[in-house]
């Protein structure tokens, strides 16, 4: 799949496992020519998603990804919950 250079990093969101749309090709934000790789990070609610792209003249290809439906932001919420009443009652 390629997708073109956003605002947003999240444009590979199709790969998360709640997201039904593909999205569409963006502007290119990028010089023509230019060659460029990105790891994003997307660190949701209840998962944890990475994916590495490669991009040329403006368009993204997105090489691979792999993410963790068990960890996300919900998980480290709760962590630091715990910490902070485990520290209360001590």
């Amino acid at each position: 799949m390629a997708y073109g250079f956003g605002s947003t990093a999240s444009q590979h969101s199709s790969h998360h496992p709640k997201s039904q749309k593909e999205p569409g090709t963006h502007h290119s934000s990028a010089r023509a020519g230019s060659y460029e790789t990105l790891l994003v990070f997307d660190l949701g609610g209840g998962t944890f998603d990475v994916s590495l792209l490669e991009g040329w003249e403006g368009i993204l290809e997105v090489l691979a990804t792999d993410g963790d439906n068990e960890l996300g932001g919900d998980d480290f919420t709760r962590a630091l919950a715990d910490q902070l009443l485990q520290s209360q009652t001590k």
